[in-house]
């Protein structure tokens, strides 16, 4: 008994160990506790990359795919319309700030997300402009491709900011979440190429005339050609839902 009371002593004077500071991994039970909030914004990490991944696919297949169908272009001319592109990546980037500041990362998400919804609605109407003339075709192809560039640049940063706005409350580490988003991004843009050409390939087979006696029947709109396109829709309207559900401090951020 006379050992054990100095040990008893010992061991109830030694200091306890301080709380882990918010966001510095320890403590991993609250860190990796998923809310609805944060797997909402996975979520729409993960189908954003999907979107514009599956725009960057779709559009060079239906570019050089034969008329009716497609605009049959030629290596050339595809190139030639894809040469927007790269000014709505610079005027997107140049104006994220401005809009993020005046209406906040969450609107500017959302307004990014309905760009490609509306390109991706008008894109396969291109077959009609084509069937007016070489002018209204490729004054058509140039506002839809400026239309669709504007959401990358648009989308990505606002993401971003949501994902760190909510992440600045609570304990959550901020490189683990971080990760997890990016791997949820680099799912959807692994997963778009095949997933969307193999739509595109299914719907190209089954559009056009009804072939002869043996051949695949031809599937009516809007499951022919335009079933690509419209799938992408889908994806564009659920990444927009998604945003209804991110943390209150993401939707309030702003700049």
């Amino acid at each position: 008994a006379g050992l054990g009371a100095p040990l008893l002593l010992g061991a109830s004077a030694a200091p306890a160990a301080p709380p882990p500071s918010p966001g510095s991994g320890r403590g991993s039970a609250p860190g990796l506790r998923c809310s609805a909030g944060m797997g909402a914004l996975c979520a729409a990490h993960c189908g954003y990359g999907f979107l514009v991944a599956g725009g960057a696919e779709l559009f060079p297949l239906f570019a050089a795919a034969p008329r009716p169908e497609g605009l049959g272009l030629t290596t050339d001319q595809t190139g030639f319309a894809l040469s927007p592109l790269s000014l709505g990546l610079i005027a997107g980037s140049l104006s994220f700030p401005f809009l993020a500041a005046r209406h906040g990362p969450a609107a500017v998400y959302r307004a990014a997300a309905g760009l490609y919804f509306f390109s991706n609605a008008l894109m396969p109407q291109l077959t009609s402009a084509q069937r007016l003339g070489p002018l209204p075709l490729w004054a058509s192809v140039v506002a839809i491709s400026l239309v669709r560039s504007l959401g990358g640049p648009l989308g990505f940063p606002a993401l971003a900011v949501l994902l760190n706005a909510a992440l600045a409350v609570g304990e959550r580490p901020r490189g683990l979440w971080n990760g997890i988003a990016s791997s949820c991004l680099a799912a959807g843009r692994a997963a778009a190429p095949i997933a969307v050409g193999s739509v595109w390939s299914l719907a190209l087979r089954h559009s056009g005339e009804p072939l002869e006696s043996g051949g695949a029947r031809a599937w009516p709109w809007p499951v022919d050609y335009h079933l690509p396109f419209y799938l992408l829709c889908v994806v564009s309207v659920l990444c927009g839902l998604l945003s209804l559900r991110f943390p209150r401090a993401a939707s309030g951020a702003v700049l």
